[in-house]
């Protein structure tokens, strides 16, 4: 079974999971090792699961492909039907791509690459590329720069080592091999991965003459290589993306192997110092009220809140802070949050213009499938309401976070009701969350008049004089 390495916040759940579908855990921390009553292993992983950089609270799966598709496919099974994200290519694959206009290459029908170095070439070149960017804007380099789990080929004559090395004597050994090869590579040179910390000077010096054996190996297959033939595969990505029945899953794992509170997870995508988090979950242990200790670390997690950020995450891994907004007021579950808008433009949805002096009341229920924004003047003149549908707003250290649905509902300053974008339900990767935006936006329908005059009600009886 393939070796999986696992970091990041969901770290004991999902190495509970790997463990149970029988994966051998290697590179664990001390804590996994402990909880766990494993043994530590130093062999490079097939696969690797650690936070996505670039998605608050995502998941990030690399490493062989196949592995990396079972891996995906053990997690979904515990935490169920969820948005994911997956490159059209393989980092570090290399590929016979076709060069294009304007600085780009095919690098499969449809896909196409911006090329580093272009003006070396024309249009209609054919040549080699390695995918040296998949996620975000695709990025190809006309180098050959296959990787291992041990290694990768950089294209400058030099020897670099991962952030994560920290031991002097194995800095010293790694680039002292990597320079005794140097003149092997051609002109290009080698960046040590994490994994090599682990290695002797023997077993470093070859797992580098085996990447320099592959590196030629793939040089040989170009001569004969067709239109976007794969000459290295590389390493496949998938970015999960937890909503919040996937994150209270994970927290029910997690509290299979320790106490953990609801909304653990939540928590800490934003949450820098956790010992606030460590002490209520010590109580947990203790005490047992798993319910009454998570609501009340939750409480006070936004009750300490002055200004409220409004992670907006999209089932495609856009982020977008909706604040940060200051808290207005926040009781029985309900945050309220005002934000001045800026004049010029209109008002998504409502094409009113904006205007100086206007606000935005947003009003948050934790628990909710849907957000409300209420626009009013400087008068405090109701200008309209924007109804965002989305997965249960959870909690996190800085404010909330959720996944936007795509489909929103808006309220003009008449009370009519208009659906927007529901044709771009069908973009959610995920029949679940289709299914529930669905059902959201049928019983938002009947009540979104209701709705957004009880919140103008409450908004005027915390003071704020808003009228319609």
């Amino acid at each position: 079974m393939a070796k999986v390495r696992v970091r990041g916040i969901y770290a004991t759940a999902l190495t509970k999971i790997m463990l149970e579908d029988g994966y051998e855990i290697v590179q664990a921390t001390d804590t996994i090792l402990s909880r766990f009553n494993i043994l530590h292993s130093t062999e490079p992983p097939d696969v690797t699961i650690k936070d996505d950089e670039d998605i608050p609270g995502g998941l990030f799966i690399i490493g062989r492909c196949s592995d990396v598709d079972r891996v995906v496919s053990s997690i979904v099974s515990r935490i169920g039907d969820v948005a994911m994200v997956k490159p059209p290519v393989p980092l570090y694959s290399i590929i016979m791509g076709v060069v294009k206009d304007e600085g780009k290459i095919e690098v499969a029908p449809g896909v196409e690459a911006m090329l580093e170095g272009s003006n070396y070439f024309r249009p209609g070149d054919k040549l080699p590329v390695t995918m040296v960017n998949v996620t975000g804007q695709l990025r190809a380099s006309p180098y050959i720069m296959p990787a291992t789990g041990y290694l990768r080929i950089i294209d400058s004559p030099t020897v670099k080592l991962s952030r994560h090395i920290k031991d002097p004597d194995a800095k010293m050994m790694l680039v002292r091999v990597g320079l005794s090869r140097i003149n092997q590579l051609g002109g290009l040179g080698v960046r040590w991965r994490s994994s090599a910390q682990y290695l002797s000077e023997d077993d470093a010096a070859k797992a580098l003459d085996e990447a320099i054996e592959l590196l030629n190996s793939i040089r040989v297959k170009i001569s004969e290589a067709r239109d976007y033939d794969v000459l290295f595969e590389g390493e496949c990505i998938t970015s999960i993306i937890p909503d919040a029945a996937a994150r209270g899953a994970l927290d029910d794992v997690r509290n299979s192997i320790v106490p953990t509170v609801k909304g653990h997870h939540a928590l800490k995508v934003t949450m820098r110092n956790t010992e606030i988090l460590d002490y209520t979950e010590y109580l947990l242990g203790v005490l047992g009220m798993r319910d009454e200790l998570s609501r009340a670390l939750s409480n006070y997690a936004i009750g300490n809140l002055t200004m409220v950020n409004v992670h907006h995450v999209k089932t495609n891994g856009e982020h977008v802070n909706l604040g940060p907004g200051e808290k207005v007021n926040y009781s029985n579950g309900v945050l309220v949050i005002r934000r001045d808008l800026k004049p010029g433009g209109v008002l998504d949805g409502l094409n009113v213009a904006k205007e100086y002096g206007d606000v935005a009341y947003s009003v948050i229920e934790v628990g909710s499938r849907h957000l409300t924004h209420i626009y009013t003047s400087s008068d405090g003149s109701f200008k309209g309401a924007y109804i965002n549908v989305n997965t249960p707003i959870e909690v996190t250290w800085d404010g909330v976070i959720y996944l936007d649905l795509e489909v929103d509902v808006v309220v003009d300053r008449d009370f009519n009701v208009k659906v927007i974008d529901e044709d771009k339900l069908a973009s959610i990767p995920s029949r679940r969350l289709i299914s529930e935006a669905e059902a959201e936006l049928n019983s938002l329908k009947g009540n979104a008049v209701g709705m957004v005059k009880g919140y103008i009600d409450m908004l005027s009886r915390l003071g704020l004089s808003i009228h319609y």
